[in-house]
């Protein structure tokens, strides 16, 4: 199933021009992609004048809202310009390695899963929108117009990365049930050919040599954007918690905040933390092809100097070729990533409600 709900994701990203064409006339959409740019630039710009409750924060608040929308508004740029119009041989190149035939145990319809994905992205929402603008009134509907795009931009691409990474979980686990497989063989046998040994351990380096090199596509194609997520993510976090301890709107109205808040926060960071664990998995399971590796040494009974080469090569080329995910170079990820952004996000709480108690 993942391979066609990767093609669904993908035409609705390429719908909002976060996505390249793959084959498609680029001038089209080039022409697409600056259009998409120029509209949501121009709302905005147009939302921008309706925020006068920004008015209400203090300057630290005002810098992090600020900031938010500016982590927003570049993710927007980056995924439609620089993704689609300079990675194009990557995103090739990775979706080619990731699209494997795949065992239907899956029953589900992509099509399904890809409706019930969104409709719970609108419920979150509309719902919080619904609070919103009970709290701030109808003339935040321009910004808020603006965030449901922002945020389903990133909901849409977050997507994509999911599928992407659970592609590559499998190849992994298609790699180890080899491994697995040949090592159970030579432990009940005691006795298999130097020329299918020498075959064998070939075939993986081959694998897993295109698997890392799909890693290292995905750190050039989504590494950036992981960066601006989990930056978005973090600040968002923040900005939204720190209204729990100073609510700057009329105190009959703190129950809607409360349903507006707690969505949106959930939704983004559970979000987030989807796609890290995801990376920890797939790293993981990157960790037992090298176990299986020293295995092999420990099974194998090399008496011929060759295959004790070819067997000490295949380890180095395990140790070498681990793969490593990344945000744009900035940080490794990986499942401590979700406690550095909790502490990231507690200090900077700690500096907001210090300059709320100031200024109250």
């Amino acid at each position: 199933m993942s391979s066609k709900l990767l093609s669904i994701i993908l035409t609705a990203n390429k719908f909002l021009g976060t996505a390249p064409p793959l084959g498609q006339k680029r001038l089209i959409k080039k022409i697409y992609s600056l259009i998409v740019v120029v509209v949501l630039t121009s709302g905005i710009l147009v939302s921008s004048v309706s925020r006068s409750y920004l008015k209400k924060y203090t300057h630290m608040k005002f810098i992090i809202s600020v900031l938010s929308d500016i982590i927003a508004y570049a993710f927007n740029c980056y995924t439609i310009f620089f993704i689609t119009f300079t990675k194009e041989r990557q995103w090739k190149n990775l979706i080619k390695t990731i699209k494997i035939k795949e065992a239907e145990n899956d029953k589900t319809c992509p099509y399904v899963a890809f409706l019930l994905l969104n409709i719970i992205f609108w419920i979150i929402v509309l719902c919080s929108n619904y609070a919103f603008t009970q709290i701030v009134v109808f003339k935040s509907v321009p910004d808020l117009i603006i965030l449901n795009i922002e945020m389903y931009t990133q909901f849409l691409f977050g997507c994509l990365i999911y599928v992407i990474l659970k592609m590559l979980l499998s190849r992994y686990c298609y790699l180890n049930y080899l491994l697995s497989d040949y090592v159970h063989n030579m432990m009940r046998t005691k006795s298999i050919s130097s020329d299918d040994f020498i075959y064998f351990v070939k075939r993986i380096e081959h694998v897993g040599y295109s698997l890392k090199e799909s890693v290292d596509h995905f750190n050039e194609i989504f590494g950036i954007p992981l960066l601006l997520m989990v930056s978005y993510c973090t600040l968002h976090f923040v900005n939204y918690i720190d209204d729990f301890f100073f609510f700057r709107f009329d105190s009959d109205k703190f129950n809607q905040f409360l349903i507006s808040n707690i969505c949106l926060v959930t939704m983004n960071f559970v979000g987030n933390c989807f796609l890290i664990i995801k990376c920890d998995a797939v790293l993981k399971e990157a960790a037992n092809v090298k176990s299986f590796a020293y295995k092999l040494r420990k099974c194998f009974p090399c008496v011929l100097s060759k295959e004790r080469i070819e067997l000490n090569e295949f380890i180095d080329f395990a140790v070498n070729n681990f793969p490593k995910f990344s945000a744009g170079g900035f940080f490794a990820i990986q499942k401590s990533t979700i406690f550095s952004v909790l502490s990231t996000i507690t200090t900077l709480l700690i500096v907001m409600i210090q300059f709320d108690a100031t200024k109250t």
